[in-house]
């Protein structure tokens, strides 16, 4: 496995949707570019440094997105018409 593999999980994917796989080996193959530059100048290795993990939080919000399962309602909120002003709403209200 290769380092963007490791950093990424790749071989970890529960939900087994190929969506997930495919965000995943390309966040890999990103984080495998960034890693070739580890003979840079202490500055420059800092800043792919910084690109690799924001690739890496990317991943996360990606495959959030592709797995998010939306909760049930809460019976507690009410659902109002599209007309119909919120309570509180004073710019719905005429004066």
């Amino acid at each position: 496995m290769t380092f963007g593999g490791e950093r990424v999980r790749t071989q970890f994917n529960p939900s087994k949707m190929s969506l997930v796989d495919r965000i995943k080996q390309d966040t890999a193959h990103l984080i495998d570019t960034c890693n070739q530059n580890t003979l840079a100048p202490p500055e420059e290795q800092r800043l792919w440094a910084i690109a690799m993990t924001k690739y890496e939080e990317a991943c996360m919000w990606a495959v959030k997105a592709a797995t998010w399962v939306p909760s049930k309602p809460d019976p507690a909120v009410k659902e109002y018409p599209p007309d119909h002003p919120v309570p509180g709403d004073l710019g719905s209200v005429s004066l």
